[in-house]
């Protein structure tokens, strides 16, 4: 990395390994630059989680309970918008104005 003058930052990260390290004889953490960076479970990257498995289920629960946090937020909020709700049409802003009438 540093022939292509690329560095990374050990604060910022996160190190995921995918299959069983006990096989493969890697432990808990791995050390950059003299820093040690912990193994994690799992890792955000590009907004998606990955998980040492790949299984996915992190982030399906994740988009899940977004969506529903959206959906409360959109039922909520119908309640209160006149277009979607309706009013009388003695207050309706959008009802037709009466013509003028020329002499």
């Amino acid at each position: 990395m540093a022939a292509n003058r690329l560095r990374l930052n050990p604060d910022k990260t996160e190190v995921l390994f995918l299959g069983d390290r006990q096989r493969v004889g890697v432990g808990d953490s791995l050390v950059l630059n003299g820093v040690t960076v912990p193994l994690k479970d799992q890792v955000r990257s590009l907004g998606v989680i990955l998980d040492s498995q790949l299984s996915m289920e992190a982030q399906v629960n994740s988009v899940s309970k977004a969506s529903s946090e959206l959906m409360n937020y959109c039922e909520q909020q119908a309640r209160n918008d006149p277009l979607l709700v309706g009013v009388p049409a003695s207050e309706n802003p959008f009802k037709d104005k009466k013509p003028c009438t020329i002499l």
